[in-house]
């Protein structure tokens, strides 16, 4: 129970700090699916990281046994997520490109590459464990790691998405034995539910890109870690669908909408370019 109020009240904390920092030094954007001219804090994704990291050292100081794999999960998804980062805070200079982010994304592949390298129990397909773990681990870490930030663009739609697909899976997990995996995934939950009530609509809080790459690289570890890889592609489908329609159409369109009288957003482009639409 302790963990559980630790990360809530953490998280709340964070947000609160770094709503008011964002909002000082105008690292803002505009909700395209509000009326009028509103801006919202950015980057939310930032306190989210802090917040989740710091429960998880928490909770591994009172069970030091979690302690090896609370900082497997840290170095996976902080790398992958330093990249949202980065490309929240330089966006608007073209930082990081399309091709980039999945390649520097596939640096926080690596601590889950050594370990399922090493620890052969891990591997669950009919091939062998350096494949596995060289070669399936890293396409699958860099796919999820990418792949929630593809449908989004609604209040709430990518911190809702995440919320349940790590519900289910530490569920799964916890079901499996992987009572540790379990653990560190409900601990993420509660911080992305805290947050999501932030971010549902009318949003106070935009993750930016740094959420999205958080939440997806955790998906992507707790899939792994708790050999629950196929479950983990399923629940993704919906966004590599998206990724599908978005290759058919050229990626001429985008996820937003268009307000119309009465509030109700309606698909701006007249034709279908995201699961969005």
């Amino acid at each position: 129970m302790i963990p559980v109020i630790t990360a809530f009240l953490l998280t709340v904390l964070l947000i609160e700090l770094w709503m008011r920092v964002a909002k000082k030094f105008n690292h803002i954007s505009k909700d395209v699916h509000k009326p009028g001219e509103q801006y919202v804090p950015e980057s939310g994704g930032i306190p989210v990281m802090y917040a989740y990291y710091t429960s998880i050292l928490l909770l591994s100081f009172f069970y030091p046994s979690l302690f090896p794999l609370t900082l497997l999960v840290i170095a996976s998804t902080a790398l992958a997520g330093m990249v949202g980062v980065v490309d929240d805070m330089m966006k608007w200079r073209g930082a990081l490109g399309q091709l980039l982010k999945p390649l520097f994304t596939l640096f926080g592949a690596i601590p889950l590459s050594i370990l399922t390298f090493y620890s052969t129990h891990l591997n669950p397909f009919p091939v062998p464990d350096y494949i596995y773990a060289f070669l399936l681990v890293p396409i699958g870490f860099v796919g999820a790691s990418n792949a929630i930030n593809i449908l989004g663009g609604f209040n709430g739609l990518e911190a809702g998405l995440s919320t349940v697909i790590l519900f289910f899976l530490s569920l799964k997990a916890f079901f499996d034995g992987y009572y540790a995996i379990s653990l560190l995934g409900m601990i993420a939950v509660i911080v992305l539910a805290v947050y999501f009530m932030y971010n549902k609509y009318p949003a106070r809080l935009f993750g930016g890109n740094s959420l999205p790459y958080f939440t997806g690289s955790l998906i992507a570890v707790i899939a792994i870690l708790s050999n629950n890889e196929v479950m983990g592609a399923l629940l993704l489908l919906p966004f590599f669908l998206d990724l599908f329609i978005k290759i058919m159409k050229g990626f001429r369109g985008d996820n937003f909408g268009r307000i119309r009288d009465g509030g109700i957003l309606e698909n701006r482009h007249g034709e279908v370019y995201s699961l969005t639409h």
